[in-house]
This record gives structure tokens, C-alpha cells and sequence, in this order.
């Protein structure tokens, strides 16, 4: 028996006779031409590109509040300063290496042309994303479509991704995440057919690539990588010479990152992106001091990150929304189960294991280790499920009517999930962030500096220098918060105010400012925000050094 499950058919073959399958969206047992397989595929995209599309155009002020976070404004200062300062930095002097190598060249041109960018470039952005999306679309159905044997799982992956509203908030959020997630499918698709022909060392080319380049789209990606180059050897484990392509595969990535890594280490001093340690390096110190350094402490701190309802509710870890994601995920998993029970498939189980084993380290690493998952980490996930809901509701006999029900009832669940998803908004206090950039504008001095821990949106709209505090793309910060002296940093680099909601300068990154707090900070304007709520008041201090 094939890889593929199929008997001795080849894979060819297998796809040329499922070109007279049904489909079974609707439990139709009439035939799916090729034709119709690529109007429904179209179709897919087409709904796909409207509900991105329509995300991408909303008013700025909206994105803030539903989709469009901080941190997406560090990448659209960068590539500005990059252009127009030859500098990769936020605020003009320190040069940063918090960000994701090819999104930050791709958005180049976007922010770099414009004297003062604004909203325009944010939607060009957005919309590079939507488009970078399809592609992650076309590749997973492709991908799909290949492990079993014919086309209409890939068609169902189409659908089942075009409308999860998880896909699609993440892939306008402005970050890396879609470009990411469109050469993760590339691979994906690449590494399926790899796996199948007689003469793999052609193919270990183009993974190689597509593996290099998707860990430069983002570097936790890696993950990804080694589970699929290990399945891989283990795939080859009687064939010592395809196992060999395992390595050239592997070497081709390895060379692709490495001048990102070089960059890294000669201009910044540091071989690893500090955007991925400086927060999490600022919540140990803070746990060290509530709860001591003990082992036992820090194993029931990541239990406690890792089983965080609201974490769980919003449905982040299962790449799909709200409550209804895990329950789901166990339905689509138990189906394939009992696929595998009649037909072993072992490719199947090999590619699942792939997608579902890296999103599992994945959750480990950000919740479990940096104790700081975000929701974008989590949309492979998204795609794995694509991947599995098109081979379990693919069509099985007399379970047509069945599939193709299922198909419907996760669509109207998508569509009101994300509807209320979007009414409730991802980042509701960010409204306020763009209001507070006006006071930055109007109230500060021409040529002062202004400070915060969440700088995006103030470097942006501010037209200030804006200083990230929390290090996170700010080589100086991120020392001064490993040796707990912000303050004197506050102080060094002649920062003029800080603005920041009291949860940030009071809470989170108190313990880190040594010598100096809170003397330094004179409040001058509460800008937001609620004495009671959950961050606090958002208020503006000048900076007043000590001697006066």
C-alpha cells in the first residue's frame, strides 16, 4: 500500500478518478466535474477576499478597537525611519531588531514613499495581507486536495478557512501573520508533494526555500520546521538516499535565515529578536518577586497561563473562535479517527501529526514558557484546521447528507462568532491610544520626546519621537530592563514625558524602574481610561529630574 492509502494507485491517478467524486457539501451523489471543483474553489476565495477586504477598509479608528494591535505600528514606523532615516529603529536613534525580517521589507515601499504616512498606508498594508491570505487559502486546499487523492477536500479547506473569523481578523491585524501563514501553506503543499515523487532531491530545493523564508516571515515558525523535517526522516527511515534530501532540505533553510541571524548579531548585538524576550523577561521578574524563584512556583505559573479561561473562551489556542473551537477541533478529530480505522492512510496521520505536534509547541512555548500568548501566535492553527475539517467531511458513502450539513452548521457558526467577535473588539482601550497621540501632537513641545511601554500608536500619529519603554523594539530599554533602571534610562535619553496607562507604569513595570521612580514622574493630563477599570487611568507625565 502507497503512502497516500490509496492501494497501488499513484497519486495521479487517485486525483483523475476523484474528478467524478461528489463533493457532498450539499449530499448531492452527482458527479463534480473538474469544472465545478474550480467555480466552488474560486467561490471560496471570492468570499475569502470580501470579508478581508471589508476588514482591511474599515475607518482606522474601528481596526484599532476589533483587530488592528500596538504592535502592528512598530512595523509601519520601521519601515517609515528605514526609507526616509536609513535607520531601523522606532524613534530614530536606537536601532532595533524586534521585528520579522520580511514584512518589514514588503511594507517598505508602503510606508517608506509617504513624507507622513497615514491611514492610506495602514489599509494598503492591511490589503497586502488580505492578498497574502489567498494565497495561504490556494496552498492549504492544494495541500488538502493531495493527501486525499482528490479535490473536493481542498475545496471544503478552502471554505472552512476563507470563513473562520479567526483567519480572517489575523490576517488583517497588520503583523507579519499573513505573510506568515502564506508560506507556511506554501510549505506545507511543497513538503505533501515532496514526500510523494521517486526523485526528491529536486523538491528539498524548494522546501528548503519556502522553509527559510517562512522562518523569516516569523521565527517561532521553527517549530513547524523541525516537527516537519523530523516526520519527513521518519517517512524515509528505509530509504538511507531520500533521507539524505531530509538534510539538504534542512541546510538550504538553515542558509536562507542565516544572514538575518548575522544582521542580528552585528547591528544589534544580539543573535535573538529581543521583541520575544524583553516582555516576558519583565513578568519572571515580576513573579520572582511575589512568589519566590522555587521550581514548584513556576510550574503552576505556566499551568495557570496555559488553562486561562479567557485565554480558552476567545478560543486563541484552537486557531478558531470562542467556546465552540475545542469542541470542534474533538468532533473533526474523532471523524478522522474513525476515517483511519477503515482506511490506515498513513500520510494522513504523518501531516496531521505535523500540524497538530507544532501547534502544540507552540502553545507550550508562549503560554506554558513566556507565559505571554498573543493572538496571532495561534493562526497555524487555523490552517490545521482547515486541513482536517476538508479530509473528515470529505465524501464518505452514505454520509453525504451528513457532510454536507456539517459544512453548513460550521459556516452559520463562523459567520455569528465572528460577528460578535468583531462587535466586541480585540483591543477596545486602543480607542483612546489614538485620541492621546492628538494631546502628544498639540500639548508637547515641537522636538521632545515622549515615552511609553506601548509606543505603536503614539510613534505613529504622535508627531513626537516616541521612545519604546518596554524594550520590545528598543536595544537601550531592553538592557534597562534587564538591569531594572529605567528610570535612569527615562533620564539618560533626555526623554521629555511619558504616557502610558497606570496599569503598565504603576504595575507591570514599576519593579523595573530603580533609582528614581516614581520622583521622576510629574502627571500633567489623564488622557483616558478609568480609576477602576481594568489598565487604569491613561495619563501623561513630564519628566522631572531630580536636581529640578
Amino acid at each position: 500500500m502507497s503512502d497516500l492509502g490509496g492501494g497501488s494507485q499513484t497519486p495521479a491517478a487517485v486525483a483523475d478518478k476523484g474528478r467524478e467524486r461528489s463533493i457532498g457539501l450539499l449530499g448531492s451523489a452527482v458527479p463534480l466535474p473538474a469544472r465545478a471543483e474550480r467555480a466552488l474553489l474560486l467561490l471560496a476565495l471570492c468570499l475569502a477576499l470580501a470579508l478581508r477586504m471589508w476588514v482591511a477598509w474599515q475607518p482606522v479608528p474601528v481596526l484599532l478597537e476589533r483587530n488592528l494591535p500596538d504592535d502592528a505600528y512598530y512595523y509601519f514606523v520601521l519601515a517609515h525611519h528605514a526609507v526616509q532615516e536609513g535607520t531601523v529603529s522606532l524613534d530614530g536613534v536606537n536601532t532595533t531588531n524586534g521585528f520579522h525580517p520580511l514584512w518589514l521589507v514588503l511594507l517598505l515601499p508602503v510606508f517608506g514613499a509617504a513624507d507622513t504616512p497615514g491611514d492610506l498606508q495602514v489599509h494598503l498594508a492591511l490589503s497586502l495581507g488580505v492578498l497574502l491570505d489567498l494565497v495561504c487559502l490556494l496552498a492549504l486546499a492544494r495541500a488538502t486536495s493531495r493527501l486525499a487523492g482528490f479535490p473536493a477536500p481542498g475545496v471544503i479547506a478552502a471554505f472552512v478557512y476563507a470563513l473562520n473569523p479567526m483567519a480572517v481578523l489575523q490576517s488583517t491585524n497588520g503583523l507579519e501573520t499573513s505573510l506568515s501563514m502564506a508560506l507556511l501553506g506554501l510549505f506545507l503543499a511543497a513538503f505533501v508533494a515532496w514526500l510523494s515523487p521517486e526523485r526528491p532531491g529536486k523538491r528539498a530545493l524548494l522546501v528548503g526555500v519556502l522553509g527559510g523564508a517562512a522562518f523569516l516571515a516569523r521565527s517561532d515558525n521553527a517549530f513547524f520546521l523541525a516537527v516537519a523535517f523530523a516526520m519527513a526522516f521518519f517517512h524515509w527511515r528505509k530509504d538511507p538516499a531520500k533521507r539524505l534530501s531530509v538534510f539538504q532540505a534542512g541546510a538550504v533553510a538553515a542558509l536562507v535565515a542565516a544572514p538575518w541571524f548575522l544582521w542580528s548579531k552585528l547591528v544589534v548585538g544580539s543573535w535573538i529578536q529581543e521583541s520575544g524576550m524583553a516582555v516576558p523577561i519583565a513578568i519572571r521578574y515580576r513573579f520572582e518577586l511575589a512568589e519566590g524563584q522555587g521550581f514548584g512556583a513556576a510550574i503552576v505559573e505556566s499551568i495557570r497561563q496555559m488553562t486561562y479561561p479567557n485565554l480558552w473562551l476567545r478560543g486563541d489556542p484552537t486557531g478558531l473562535p470562542l467556546v465552540g473551537g475545542g469542541i470542534l477541533w474533538l468532533w473533526v478529530l474523532l471523524r478522522l479517527a474513525a476515517r483511519w480505522r477503515h482506511d490506515q492512510r498513513p500520510f494522513e496521520k504523518q501531516i496531521m501529526t505535523i500540524l497538530l505536534g507544532s501547534g502544540a509547541l507552540l502553545f507550550f512555548f508562549h503560554a506554558g514558557l513566556r507565559w505571554y500568548p498573543r493572538p496571532w501566535y495561534f493562526s497555524p492553527m487555523a490552517g490545521a484546521f482547515a486541513v482536517a475539517a476538508g479530509l473528515a467531511l470529505q465524501s464518505a458513502g452514505q454520509r453525504r447528507t451528513w457532510n454536507g450539513l456539517a459544512c453548513v452548521a460550521i459556516a452559520i457558526y463562523f459567520l455569528a462568532s465572528g460577528a460578535l467577535l468583531w462587535r466586541l473588539g480585540l483591543y477596545p482601550w486602543q480607542r483612546e491610544m489614538r485620541l492621546a497621540s492628538q494631546w502628544i501632537s498639540s500639548a508637547t513641545p515641537v522636538g521632545s520626546s515622549v515615552a511609553s511601554f506601548n509606543a505603536g500608536i503614539y510613534a505613529y500619529y504622535g508627531g513626537r519621537q516616541v521612545v519604546n519603554l518596554d524594550g520590545v523594539v528598543n536595544h537601550a530599554a531592553f538592557d534597562a530592563v534587564k538591569d531594572r533602571a529605567l528610570a535612569a534610562y527615562i533620564l539618560s535619553a533626555g526623554i521629555g514625558y511619558l504616557v502610558d496607562y497606570d496599569s503598565a507604569v504603576h504595575r507591570e513595570y514599576a519593579p523595573l524602574m530603580g533609582n528614581g521612580y516614581p520622583e521622576i514622574l510629574e502627571p500633567v493630563a489623564v488622557l483616558g481610561g478609568a480609576l477602576d477599570g481594568p489598565l487604569g487611568l491613561l495619563r501623561a507625565y513630564r519628566i522631572q529630574p531630580p536636581d529640578g
